[in-house]
């Protein structure tokens, strides 16, 4: 299913809007991502996150912080 809406925001050069718990699925698909925390944007990348681990650092990090 997401190979589908990925083809098709490509083929219709379209923004998608996924949400998802499923960080790696999130990194590998983004060209952007927001962490949300209790329902505040906790961190905004710059670009594509590199990986899983640069969203979960700033989850685990925000979750701290709260």
């Amino acid at each position: 299913m997401l190979a589908l809406l990925a083809s098709l925001r490509a083929r219709r050069q379209t923004t998608l809007v996924l949400v998802t718990h499923d960080l790696a699925r999130a990194a590998a698909l983004a060209d952007r991502a927001l962490v949300l925390v209790r329902g505040r944007v906790a961190y905004a990348s710059d670009g594509a996150p590199q990986s899983a681990v640069e969203l979960e650092r700033a989850y685990r990090s925000a979750l701290d912080a709260a």
